[in-house]
């Protein structure tokens, strides 16, 4: 009996919970001509080590980027999504500031300061003749850039 109470208070509130994430935006804080920076692709050509030291450097090589994108939970990013639901003052400040991460904007990657950086520990750990290019790409509709940086 209480199964049957329960069932229809809990589809009650997984859509209201489903509709309140679907219903904000993550990108409404963005500035009309930037967009979301949602990280850095490492592409490697021409290379003399194996499959399993290649996604190892490659791995390396994208911690190595500054800035670092919001974090993501299931591919949600929950704490941009705190920061945007947060307001100047009350709970919403609280939220904003102890949980909320402000948004990582694609107008602050700098190219050619992480293609320095790539470029530096690649001579460190002996690859000499590394050269490391730097492009911006926007795919789709809504702006959500790559940085991609291509190793040669």
């Amino acid at each position: 009996m209480k199964n049957k109470r329960i069932i229809p208070w809990l589809y009650t509130f997984m859509v209201t919970l489903i509709m309140l994430l679907t219903g904000c935006s993550t990108t409404k804080s963005i500035p009309e001509n930037d967009a979301l920076y949602t990280g850095a692709r490492i592409k490697m050509t021409r290379t003399e080590v194996s499959s399993k030291q290649k996604k190892a450097l490659q791995s390396t090589l994208e911690d190595l980027t500054r800035p670092k994108p919001n974090s993501r939970v299931l591919g949600i990013p929950f704490k941009l999504w705190l920061y945007n639901l947060g307001s100047k003052k009350g709970l919403g400040a609280w939220l904003r500031r102890k949980y909320g991460e402000a948004p990582v904007l694609l107008s602050e990657v700098k190219l050619g300061r992480n293609a320095g950086i790539l470029d530096n520990y690649l001579e460190n750990r002996g690859f000499f003749q590394a050269k490391v290019q730097g492009d911006t790409t926007v795919d789709g509709k809504k702006p959500a850039p790559n940085t991609r940086y291509h190793r040669t």
